[in-house]
């Protein structure tokens, strides 16, 4: 089963525990045109030109969409991918592409335009192939990613969660904390040819969690990872 983008999402709640607020990591501040070693061996530099959105960045096992344009250090060009085409996509982290791509894009967020510099030994290999002595400039905007995370309590795949929209704030609901949660049920398409009927809809749900108050199983584990307003699809 999935539950799709509107599906899943806390609108709010309320954590009974007594214990003080998390105090939030500070984040690295974006900033256009400020270059960023990224292999942290001075090989592949990345320079923002143009901020994405949100916090998150695709982790390894997304399948990330995106355009790019490669050219030589002398503005030769090698390849390039650009609109009105559907995105590029690869899966991070897989060896599908260089190096130099697989690192680089992990430091992206969505929406983000940036310039990836690639020495000749990171930027050898898929998608811009340039013989191995040449360093190849990538201009890169990140569309979108899809990431599955096993939220299982066993960890053996029986509920995974991708994010549709990020929610606020740095908690998640704790054990015994009151949520309130829409979620709509569908049968999911294999082939992703239609759209699913809903078999479920819920809006505005409040219940608390760990007390086995609302179906579908499994629902209430996935809530548990979620951020207040964040949005989600959730496979069972």
């Amino acid at each position: 089963m999935a539950i799709d983008p509107n599906l899943i999402s806390p609108d709010e709640f309320m954590d009974s525990s007594d214990d003080e607020p998390e105090e939030e990591e500070e984040e690295e501040i974006d900033e256009v045109g400020r270059p960023l070693d990224v292999a942290e061996d001075g090989k592949v530099v990345k320079t923002i030109t143009s901020l994405g959105t949100g916090r998150l960045k695709p982790g390894p096992g997304a399948v990330v969409s995106l355009y790019y344009t490669a050219t030589l250090d002398d503005g030769t060009p090698v390849a390039t991918h650009a609109r009105p085409k559907a995105p590029f996509q690869f899966t991070l982290g897989a060896g599908e592409v260089s190096k130099g791509w697989d690192c680089g894009v992990a430091t992206m967020k969505k929406g983000e335009q940036a310039t990836l510099r690639c020495a000749p030994e990171y930027a050898g290999g898929p998608p811009a192939a340039a013989g191995p002595d040449a360093a190849v400039r990538f201009d890169v905007e990140l569309v979108s990613w899809v990431e599955w995370k096993d939220v299982s309590e066993l960890q053996d795949g029986t509920i995974m969660k991708t994010i549709v929209t990020e929610g606020g704030g740095a908690r998640t609901p704790d054990f015994d904390a009151v949520v309130t949660v829409s979620w709509r049920l569908t049968l999911e398409d294999p082939t992703g040819d239609a759209t699913p009927e809903a078999l479920e809809e819920k809006e505005g749900v409040v219940f608390t969690v760990g007390a086995e108050e609302v179906a579908p199983k499994g629902l209430e584990k996935a809530v548990q990872t979620m951020l207040d307003g964040e949005e989600a699809v959730v496979r069972l």
